[in-house]
Formats: C-alpha cells, structure tokens, sequence
C-alpha cells in the first residue's frame, strides 16, 4: 500500500508467513477492531524489531491501524524492494550487456562500442568476485589485436566512443598510458 502523507510515503510490505503468522482466511468483511487486533499482534512478533506501521483503508482515507508511523527509519531496506521491483518490471532479467572494441577506418583508431555498462569496472578483485567486465583486460586485449594486425608496437591511438559513461572511458585510456601508449578519446553518436 502506497499513500502520499503530510510528503512521506508510507509502504506496507509484510510477508506474514517470515513471521509465523498464517493469513486469516478472507471473510467478506473484516471489522476494523480485528484488523486493528491481527496488525497488533504481527507488531509484537519477535522477528520484527520495532516495527512502524501504518494501514489505511484505501475506500476512505481513515488509518485502520498505526504504530510509531512517523518515528525516524533508515529507508535503505525498502528502497531495495522498490528498486528491485522497478528493475524486474522494466528490464530483462535475462539480458547481458555488451561492450565492443572494433578497429577504425583510419589507422591507430578503434571504436568502443558499449550499452552504458554499470557493472564494468577498472577493478581486478571486483571483476572477479562480482563476474564483471575488467576494463583493463578489454584494453590489454585491444593491444594485443592490433599487434596481431601488423601494426607493430602501438605508440598512440585514437579512441572513438560511444555506450559507455566517461568514467570507463577514463580508465581504459589510464591503463593504455600505463603501458606506454598515447590516447584521444572522443564520444560520438551513432
């Protein structure tokens, strides 16, 4: 339940089976002194700490039930329930993002093509925990192909981008000066 009150928004999210309560089989009608007493009891469960609540009947607007409903709470738990709702609501949960280095049609250009990856790092310990792409095992492999490509020893190279955030573009360009090459970059549209 979602309501807009005095500019905070109330959610009431309980799982009654995490607390060992089993729902009440539905009645055509459930008077408020019952509802009153069911949410009195799941806030003195033991698997709730210090629980706040609020119930609104949605018909009329009247709060069925409140306990410390506007005490101070850290919202980081519902956030993630939201968040997490919102993400399987509008993306696939299935679907992989791709980055891709490509050579250029000038030499000493290559083009990386992304989808705005939020998970690739420059990061060697979080792309191995967290199975994410490693920034600078995609450069390091970048120059190892265009040496392959017969272009010898690269000195300098012209990075066109676009589908990445500017941070990832920074790191990969950090690692290619590491290892002694000179870059541009430059974000273009497709």
């Amino acid at each position: 339940m979602r309501l807009l009150r005095s500019g905070r928004i109330a959610l009431l999210a309980i799982p009654l089976f995490a607390i060992g309560l089993s729902p009440a089989v539905a009645s055509p009608v459930l008077t408020t002194s019952a509802v009153q007493a069911l949410f009195a009891s799941i806030a003195k469960s033991s698997s709730l700490a210090h629980p706040s609540i609020i119930l609104i009947d949605r018909a009329n607007g009247n709060v069925v039930y409140e306990k410390d409903s506007t005490s101070p709470r850290k919202p980081a738990s519902v956030m993630k329930l939201l968040s997490a709702t919102a993400t399987l609501e509008y993306l696939n949960p299935n679907s992989r993002y791709t980055t891709r280095v490509l050579l250029g049609n000038k030499p000493g250009t290559i083009i990386l093509r992304g989808e705005f990856d939020p998970w690739m790092t420059a990061s060697y310990s979080s792309a191995l925990s967290d199975h994410r792409v490693w920034l600078n095992y995609l450069a390091n492999r970048t120059l190892t192909e265009l040496k392959s490509q017969n272009l010898g020893k690269v000195s300098t190279l012209k990075i066109d981008y676009y589908g990445l955030y500017s941070n990832d573009v920074k790191d990969f360009r950090a690692y290619l000066r590491s290892r002694g090459v000179t870059s541009t970059a430059a974000s273009v549209s497709v």
